[in-house]
């Protein structure tokens, strides 16, 4: 009898902390992070080479749902869980990294990061890039 408590105890603590690793806390103003950089076909393309090399062993090919079977599940790029996301979120994550998602921070460039958020998007027919109010800006 106590060992199916503590088998149940156990399985119970696994399951809380697996669906806690789907949790992100990204603050808001991260979220509403945009580009400065314009998705388009050819910013996407050198984002499909980042995505090739890094990401693909977890995320599958995108619109295959083949991706690692792993817990929490790492997802489809071109599914409605990752298209519903704002463009900061997407960039949030692919930095920061959580749980079994790597934080590329110091793997990519911003630019790098940016690249992969258009090729996420480039497999949603209705995007729209929301572009950043660059007035005012000094360079």
């Amino acid at each position: 009898m106590t060992r199916i408590v503590l088998i149940s105890a156990l399985s119970l603590v696994f399951v809380s902390f697996v669906y806690s690793q789907d949790d992100w806390d990204i603050p808001e103003k991260d979220k509403e992070n945009l580009s400065i950089y314009m998705f388009d076909e050819d910013f996407a393309l050198e984002g499909e080479g980042v995505y090739e090399n890094s990401c693909m062993s977890c995320h599958g090919n995108p619109g295959k749902a083949d991706f690692s079977i792993m817990v929490p599940s790492p997802g489809d790029i071109a599914g409605q869980d990752f298209q519903n996301q704002t463009d900061g979120e997407l960039f949030y994550k692919i930095k920061t990294g959580k749980g079994s998602m790597p934080a590329f921070e110091d793997a990519f460039s911003q630019e790098e990061i940016w690249n992969l958020v258009a090729y996420i998007r480039s497999f949603n027919p209705k995007y729209e890039q929301e572009i950043p109010n660059l007035e005012g800006l000094k360079v």
